[in-house]
């Protein structure tokens, strides 16, 4: 299986160091988690492996291309990067929140078609939440 998103000696922060030689490959259809006490650097690493910030230092590969050299457009096809602090109707269901991550291939105002709620529905079942989709 070839990995997805490969870290390599990666090196994560602002002004400071919050994380240094982070190495680790992560595969496709794999469910991982990301834990850690508040201020250690979860955030930060996600953001950097979403391209919004560079590393300090180290690589970041997406299927084997490094972050930096991939458009917008093709690193917005490659990751979906949701925010935590971005505030949601309470009433926005997953089905909706999974949609989020099409935009980049749709657009805002495309139609939806069969195949995107095909591929919506397909990655709710990959990740066990299908019967929350509601």
């Amino acid at each position: 299986m070839k990995a997805s998103l490969t870290l390599t000696a990666l090196a994560i922060g602002y002004e400071q160091v919050l994380l240094s030689q982070v190495s680790c490959r992560l595969y496709g259809g794999i469910l991982v988690a990301l834990l850690g006490r508040n201020g250690t650097g979860k955030t930060t690493l996600l953001k950097t492996l979403a391209g919004h910030l560079k590393p300090r230092n180290g690589t970041v590969e997406v299927g084997g291309y490094p972050l930096a050299s991939l458009s917008g457009r093709r690193r917005a096809l490659s990751i979906a990067y949701l925010p935590s602090h971005i505030e949601f109707d309470p009433f926005t269901t997953v089905y909706q929140f999974i949609e989020f991550g099409r935009f980049a291939a749709l657009g805002w105002l495309a139609p939806r078609t069969q195949a995107d709620r095909n591929a919506i529905e397909t990655a709710a079942e990959t990740v066990g939440v299908a019967h929350l989709l509601n």
